[in-house]
């Protein structure tokens, strides 16, 4: 079992200044556990070898999952991700940033290209 600790660790080796940015371990390790508590963190690991960690707020009120924090070591974890947001939250659309810019995913989209 992975803990947040190590997601924290693995996050601070891996994130080259793009995702939890200028965030101290500290702060990550509380952005995480607030991801578990609202069930919008996932992570992906072999055995105890981290693959990836996205982490999304959930907004009910317009069924949106918008990722906040994507940090994946291959585009198949990230695959992987989505399709399990879309499984977890059925009708929400998926959104985040890109190159600067809101991306929008719809799940129709989603399920055809994954």
């Amino acid at each position: 079992m992975i803990t947040i600790g190590q997601m924290a660790d693995w996050i601070l080796e891996n994130r080259r200044n793009k995702v939890f940015k200028d965030q101290t371990k500290e702060q990550i390790a509380i952005a995480l556990a607030d991801g578990i508590a609202e069930n919008t963190l996932l992570y992906e690991a072999v055995e105890d070898k981290i693959l990836g960690v996205i982490l999304a707020v959930k907004m009910e009120d317009k069924k949106i999952i918008f990722v906040v924090e994507n940090l994946a070591t291959n585009l198949r974890t990230l695959g992987n991700f989505l399709r399990r947001m879309i499984e977890m939250y059925p009708g929400y659309n998926i959104e985040g940033i890109r190159h600067g810019k809101i991306h929008k995913f719809t799940t129709d989209k989603l399920k055809l290209k994954i």
